[in-house]
């Protein structure tokens, strides 16, 4: 599962290195809770998204390890 999140996230990366002279303002997509967000909301959407998804990453592997003290040593 990480691999693949790796290869997305360099996927989305590559994208936004590819179009950093254009401007994106006129890509829209939908979203089902925000709605309609140009690409540059997109990309800001993300990487927030990102953001939470570590941090919750983080708190699990930390209360695994609390719990089970030899799983300190593989995280």
């Amino acid at each position: 599962m990480l691999a693949e999140l790796r290869e997305v996230r360099g996927r989305t990366l590559g994208l936004i290195e590819e179009t950093m002279s254009r401007d994106l303002r006129a890509y829209r997509w939908w979203h089902p809770f925000l709605g309609s967000l140009n690409a540059y909301e997109w990309f800001s959407f993300l990487a927030s998204h990102q953001i939470r998804h570590e941090k919750q990453m983080r708190e699990i592997a930390a209360s695994v390890a609390s719990a089970v003290p030899d799983v300190a040593r593989i995280v």
